[in-house]
């Protein structure tokens, strides 16, 4: 499928924010699904719809049937982690994981076309933009969220929907550098 073809996809950036590294010790606290040129999705663990606020189980189902929507999905190492994440959770709860999608990890493209002291999503936005609006999130933010504490999930929902809309500006930015067939898997 060359490029060119892209336009006729239904694309999504997407990231996670999690409370481990490890999926099996750690769960989903939110996860972000932007729509290519549109509306940001936010899936949190305290949504009032969830009916367990101690299991991201529900934070799972939303997200797959959320990303599911979309023919490609665009993020920032999503290969070797979110979607490693998002299907092991999936599969600790019992729940299908996300399909085969086409998908662009912009942190390959970052790697293999530039030469950046770090290719973290903040460094590459504001090495090649001149500007990031991407936040830090702290221990004592990070507890707190865990905890369940309102202001601190408003915070990591906040930087997950900055990690959206800045790998949106990158995957623009980055077009020219794409190889010319896409895999899905």
């Amino acid at each position: 499928m060359l490029i060119e073809e892209e336009n006729k996809f239904k694309i999504a950036t997407w990231d996670c924010e999690t409370t481990d590294l490890n999926a099996i010790y750690g769960y989903l606290l939110c996860i972000s699904v932007k729509q290519y040129k549109g509306p940001t999705k936010t899936i949190r663990i305290d949504d009032k719809r969830n009916p367990n606020k101690e299991s991201d189980k529900w934070v799972v189902e939303e997200a797959v049937k959320e990303l599911s929507k979309y023919d490609m999905l665009v993020g920032w190492n999503i290969i070797e982690f979110d979607r490693p994440f998002l299907n092991t959770r999936a599969a600790v709860n019992g729940v299908r994981s996300i399909g085969p999608h086409y998908k662009r990890d912009l942190i390959y493209t970052s790697r293999g076309s530039f030469r950046f002291p770090s290719n973290k999503l903040k460094n590459v936005h504001f090495n090649i933009l001149k500007i990031t609006k991407k936040t830090f999130t702290t221990p004592k933010i990070k507890f707190a969220a865990i905890r369940g504490e309102k202001w601190a999930l408003d915070f990591i929902s906040r930087h997950c929907e900055i990690d959206v809309k800045e790998t949106e500006d990158l995957y623009n930015t980055f077009k020219p550098y794409f190889g010319k067939k896409l895999i899905k898997k």
